[in-house]
């Protein structure tokens, strides 16, 4: 059971107005954060990734995952006063999800049809096996949206007003956007599951640059501010201050990961050997604690701890100077001319390039620090900066490089977020962000991620992935150097927040403010994952006069009994 007490304004913060307030079109950070509360999809999922029910109060699924069908909830409604029904669903997947969300639009490229059983029930049914559907039932990835308000802009669906003025089935509805001001929010009166939410309302402040938000949150006129926006630094500062909490947790969705590529395309990155030399060169602790303040932890493989498939049992490249050494030596890589530098094995001066993004602080502090760590056993690094959009087309498009960074989102699920980095599809296709930039070619590999995305067996699938890490960390034609943790800063008068669920950045359902003076007596009530019972605070005044009579009852028989015994001892 949880205390949560009813009332308040929970204030949080985005940096920069959104593109719009339509979550099913974008993964914009600024635009999931002011329509945080507005939204829900089929399931929740807690942060080990455990689905709970959502619209969707039941599921089945096929033993060979091509098919699932939904039951929904039959008494949500939309803020405009419509019935919720199964026409939402199949609107939603078919001719949005399925066309302009840059994450869901892959997992449901072999949809064959969403049917509609009746109002409120759905089944999707997929041309192959398609294992990783589940996963992507949440708010990031899959938000249902109204058909009677969009229908009529399929084909342009950035001209919907409802962009602007979004109406959904949560906890909280929209009330007003004042741009570069805020995004107001207000309580649902109407929500379906019974005792929530416990906030009146959600107001998204929109500010220029993170640190005018924190000294609004070190002044108290901020509640919240996601790890996205929050500089490592200043959270590292604001790290045991009695009255701010910082937490990594409540990102399982996201799951991200740091890693350094290596080009195996070109020498010397080509030969293993010497992408073993160069993982053991290199001090990750240093990297984690220098550059991200010791937010995160160091890696141990392509899957991150946090996932239902990680497998520990890997090759690790601990740091180790010598060793490193010792495997240039044999390589023939030697310092000939004696000028702490060594040269390639025909007398050449060996140089690896590292391109950076020049915007982004973390690349540039690893960048230097890698350069220097890599300075140690003779290799000279030169470090190139570039913007962005240039930097894309260096490393997955004209691949000129020998190692460089990048950080990536591994979650929901493997099939999704890091299998793109390993399957030889990827190769030479120059897409960015995938395994266009090392260049991996396994067959054994493509084998064993065509399974685990075509089997619905979990326990199966786990058994594919830890092949699969293992290989990978044998082969090494990624290091993978960190599980990164965003620190998510919030007032410690906030409860509820980033607690149990995976998407924290977006659940508001139960989160509550603890004042100093409270209105009311704060109440019982079960989270919404575990719905049965719940007490409003006007259920609970009504126990009020039921109370205050017995408490009388019980005080006049003390007194009665009390004068009672005193008369039988005068009289004895």
């Amino acid at each position: 059971m949880r205390i949560g007490s009813y009332g308040g304004t929970l204030v949080q913060a985005i940096i920069g107005d959104p593109p719009h307030l339509n979550p099913g079109i974008t993964t914009s950070v600024a635009t999931l954060v002011a329509t945080s509360g507005i939204f829900e999809s089929l399931l929740r999922w807690d942060d080990y990734m455990n689905p709970y029910p959502a619209l969707a109060e039941r599921w089945e699924v096929t033993d060979d995952a091509k098919s699932y069908t939904f039951y929904l909830v039959k008494n949500a409604t939309w803020h405009d006063g419509l019935p919720f029904t199964a026409c939402d669903v199949k609107f939603t997947f078919e001719k949005i999800l399925s066309k302009y969300h840059p994450r869901a639009r892959v997992v449901l490229a072999p949809l064959e049809s969403v049917e509609i059983i009746d109002n409120y029930t759905v089944k999707f049914r997929f041309k192959e096996p398609n294992p990783m559907f589940l996963y992507i039932l949440n708010v990031h990835n899959a938000p249902i949206l109204p058909m009677h308000l969009l229908e009529g802009y399929v084909a342009n669906i950035t001209a919907a007003p409802f962009n602007l003025n979004p109406v959904g089935t949560g906890p909280f509805k929209f009330v007003e956007w004042r741009k570069g001001e805020y995004v107001k929010l207000e309580k649902y009166p109407s929500y379906y599951i019974k005792g929530f939410p416990y906030l009146d309302s959600i107001v998204t402040r929109i500010f220029r640059d993170p640190l005018s938000a924190i000294l609004a949150l070190e002044r108290g006129e901020v509640d919240y501010i996601t790890g996205y926006y929050m500089p490592l630094s200043e959270a590292k500062r604001l790290q045991g201050k009695q009255d701010i909490v910082v937490t990594g947790s409540g990102a399982s969705v996201i799951s991200p990961i740091f890693v350094m590529f290596y080009n195996l395309d070109r020498y010397p990155t080509s030969i293993r050997d010497f992408r073993v030399a160069v993982a053991h060169a290199i001090n990750r602790s240093e990297i984690l604690e220098k550059v991200f303040f010791g937010f995160g932890k160091v890696a141990t493989g392509p899957i991150p701890s946090s996932h239902w498939a990680y497998e520990p049992n890997v090759t690790i490249y601990d740091y180790n100077l010598s060793k490193a050494s010792e495997i240039l030596d044999r390589l023939g890589f030697k310092d000939v001319d004696g000028d702490g530098y060594r040269e390639y094995p025909n007398g050449t001066k060996l140089v690896l390039e590292l391109p950076y993004n020049a915007g982004v602080i973390f690349h540039e502090k690893t960048a230097q620090l890698v350069a220097e760590m890599l300075r140690k056993i003779g290799i000279r690094v030169e470090i190139k900066p570039y913007d962005e959009a240039t930097l894309t087309m260096v490393v997955y498009s004209s691949r000129s490089f020998h190692i460089t960074f990048e950080r990536f989102s591994t979650g929901p699920d493997p099939s999704i977020g890091v299998a793109r980095l390993y399957h030889s599809s990827y190769v030479g296709s120059k897409v960015p962000f995938t395994n266009a930039a090392p260049g991996y070619r396994n067959e054994l590999v493509d084998r064993l991620l065509n399974q685990a995305a075509m089997t619905a067996d979990k326990i199966y699938r786990a058994r594919l992935f830890s092949e699969f890490q293992k290989i990978i960390s044998n082969d090494l034609p990624i290091l993978v150097l960190l599980e990164v943790v965003d620190p998510n800063v919030f007032r410690a008068s906030v409860k509820g927040l980033h607690s149990w669920s995976a998407e924290s950045r977006v659940e508001r359902i139960d989160v509550w403010i603890q004042r100093v003076l409270e209105e009311q007596t704060p109440v019982r009530i079960k989270t919404p994952l575990q719905q049965e019972k719940t007490t409003t605070p006007a259920e609970a005044q009504t126990n009020i006069p039921l109370i205050a009579v017995i408490i009388a009852v019980i005080i006049i028989a003390i007194i009665f009994t009390y004068i009672f015994m005193r008369k039988i001892r005068i009289k004895a």
